[in-house]
């Protein structure tokens, strides 16, 4: 109804393939079933199969486990071992793409080439675009046009160039038009060609603990204007805001990012229109006819209010539970192991080990390769480690003055993995731990075991505890808190927000579905996005399963409430 006719997409590596050999081309990654979908609404289709997308996820798309296969692995490059990773996934992937390019009757009109390969030091070499662009030709043909695309700088073009592929500019609203079209058409091997943008930003991505990013709409119109005026092809970067469900949110330089992948959007992360929606409908309605019929609106949504959740788990005691089916990921080694040594993709890790200490004192404890958070326990002690930093002028913290008694103490260390890097030549980097000190001595003979949040199998087996077991409490975090509700008689499913306010960090699950990381102390998201397919209608029982990991939440606030606005540091 907005007048757009193209759907461009990324096509995430990771989601398809989580471990060698393994595919998946179920549910959210039914690739097929999306074309079909593009193809009956009458849309032409953008294809952006990186392997490298970026997009704020996980890994920028990569497995993680090609850290794991390859530990010297260089992304982007034309080393042996990443040539051949990519070989056999595009051998998968590309023949699915092949049925549903235009010149077969299908909507693919374009494909990407890489994918701003040009925007970072160290990425500079021509025979890797041609690498890439042969290896596209050999399963789509020589006759399917693609694109490679950077921000309108010669520098970055000159450094992702190839033959006479389309060149590209992405754009955002404060953009200089006049300049950006001048680079962009002298980056053009071949003269004349068309003008694509194929991301004209409407907003940003949002980082826990900075401000929410806002955008001024009137001026993602104004220049959106200009650009239709001087006769450009614009992809709007995002026209729909999103959701990072589970643990796919990513981190960018070095920065955590929330779940919600709202943007600001002209639909918003739950489809309903933003005002400026209607003001981009009547620019194009200037070039290009729009759809007649009702437009979006508002939908409504679910207001359901407090949910009661029980009187908690202990983490221990769930990871007994575990033990003892002989459920759960195990590993030992003398020196702790990342998470892609462990075979670990997402979630929690935790890391235990039993040292020798001489005399009692304190210890300087020093968590080797920490990127994210980690909770160290000794005995009723907690220390927090957390490498990033969310003020200028604050430090990262990987070290910690710990009391140790002669004898032999056990530590307990549970890492959070918040996300690879989507951006930059640090996108490799494991997860984890690699090596734990007290003073100048190594920790050494560590066991791993993985909190059993990441499989379908361990989700369910996790509420079927929850829900059974007799508990007296937390004393502490981590603990797990379950409830449940039944939607009213005659209530209809609609979209809702889960609000954790009364809870401090971790992460929440609606019927076994992880939606996501919640913060809402550091934002500036607090409500986490639930759609209405997530719910069970009247008399079905709905779960709410909550892994708090920093505090207990006060006496009597245990709840969690349903609620019928998003909150990312403003209600919209």
């Amino acid at each position: 109804m907005g007048g757009l006719n193209v759907v461009d997409f990324y096509i995430d590596w990771s989601g398809h393939e989580p471990e060698p050999g393994v595919y998946n081309f179920l549910d959210i990654y039914n690739l097929t079933a999306f074309l079909e979908a593009v193809k009956k609404a009458d849309l032409l289709a953008v294809v952006r199969p990186g392997p490298f997308v970026c997009g704020e996820i996980d890994n920028a798309g990569y497995p993680y486990w090609l850290v794991r296969k390859h530990p010297h692995i260089r992304y982007r490059t034309l080393q042996r071992e990443y040539v051949q990773e990519v070989k056999k996934w595009f051998g998968v992937l590309f023949p699915m793409l092949v049925p549903y390019l235009y010149k077969n009757g299908g909507p693919i009109i374009l494909v990407q080439l890489e994918n701003e390969y040009g925007h970072l030091d160290g990425y500079c070499d021509p025979k890797y675009m041609e690498f890439m662009l042969s290896l596209q030709e050999s399963f789509l043909g020589k006759d399917v046009v693609m694109f490679r695309s950077d921000s309108p700088v010669q520098s970055r073009y000159e450094c992702d160039k190839v033959r006479d592929v389309l060149v590209a500019g992405n754009l955002n609203a404060k953009s200089n038009i006049t300049d950006a079209f001048q680079e962009i058409r002298k980056a053009m091997v071949k003269p004349g060609g068309p003008i694509l943008i194929p991301e004209y930003y409407t907003g940003w991505m949002d980082y826990w603990g900075y401000n929410h990013n806002v955008e001024d709409p009137s001026k993602t119109v104004r220049t959106f204007k200009e650009l239709m005026e001087r006769g450009a092809n614009v992809v709007f970067y995002m026209y729909h805001g999103g959701t990072s469900f589970g643990f796919k949110a990513g981190t960018s330089n070095e920065s955590p990012l929330v779940s919600s992948y709202d943007y600001g959007a002209p639909l918003a992360e739950d489809g309903d229109p933003r005002p400026y929606y209607f003001q981009i409908r009547k620019v194009i309605r200037n070039y290009m006819p729009v759809p007649k019929g009702k437009l979006p609106a508002r939908t409504p949504k679910l207001n359901l209010g407090a949910v009661l959740l029980d009187e908690g788990t202990p983490l221990d005691k769930v990871m007994q539970h575990f033990r003892k089916k002989r459920l759960l990921k195990q590993a030992r080694s003398e020196y702790p192991m990342t998470f892609e040594e462990f075979g670990q993709d997402f979630g929690f890790v935790m890391y235990k080990a039993r040292t020798k200490v001489r005399r009692s004192g304190i210890y300087n404890v020093t968590l080797h390769g920490l990127r994210d958070r980690a909770h160290l326990f000794v005995r009723r002690d907690r220390h927090i480690f957390q490498s990033f930093i969310f003020n200028e002028g604050d430090k990262a913290k990987v070290c910690a003055n710990v009391s140790l008694k002669r004898g032999h103490e056990k530590l307990s260390i549970l890492v959070e993995n918040m996300g690879r890097e989507d951006f930059g030549p640090k996108n490799k980097d494991p997860k984890g731990i690699r090596r734990v000190t007290a003073d100048r001595f190594n920790v050494t003979g560590w066991t791993m075991e993985a909190v059993p949040l990441t499989r379908t199998r361990d989700i369910l087996e996790l509420i079927r505890f929850l829900a059974g077991s007799r508990r007296k409490g937390c004393k502490s975090a981590p603990c797990f808190f379950h409830g449940s509700f039944v939607l009213p008689q005659g209530q209809r499913l609609l979209d809702t927000y889960l609000d954790p306010s009364n809870y401090t960090k971790g992460v929440v699950f609606v019927n076994g579905i992880n939606l996501g990381r919640y913060w809402p102390k550091f934002g500036p998201q607090v409500r986490l996005y639930v759609p209405a397919v997530f719910l069970q209608p009247y008399p079905k029982k709905n779960s709410v399963v909550v892994m708090e990991v920093d505090e207990l939440p006060q006496r009597g606030q245990r709840g969690v409430s349903f609620v019928d606005k998003p909150f990312l540091d403003y209600e919209s």
